[in-house]
């Protein structure tokens, strides 16, 4: 079973939170990433923090896998 913490729609802290918590109980965790209705992330610099703070604690096969969120929130999901 994975769980999803969503950034962007709660406050960040709550988010690496229910990270945490999912490890603790021995399920699989993955982090989603708000956008608005034009596909665009609309982050704040607290939540883009907090996404790296997770992402530094997954696995380490999960930051090969998402490779492309963290080029999304470095490009503001703009595309090159």
């Amino acid at each position: 079973m994975v769980i999803s913490a969503v950034i962007g729609a709660c406050p960040p802290e709550e988010a690496e939170q229910v990270v945490s918590f999912v490890h603790q109980l021995g399920f699989g965790a993955s982090v989603l990433l708000v956008h608005d209705s034009q596909g665009q992330l609309k982050l704040s610099s607290e939540d883009l923090k907090t996404f790296e703070n997770i992402v530094d604690k997954l696995p380490k096969r999960w930051p090969e896998f998402s490779g492309y969120r963290k080029l999304i929130h470095r490009t503001n999901g703009r595309s090159s």
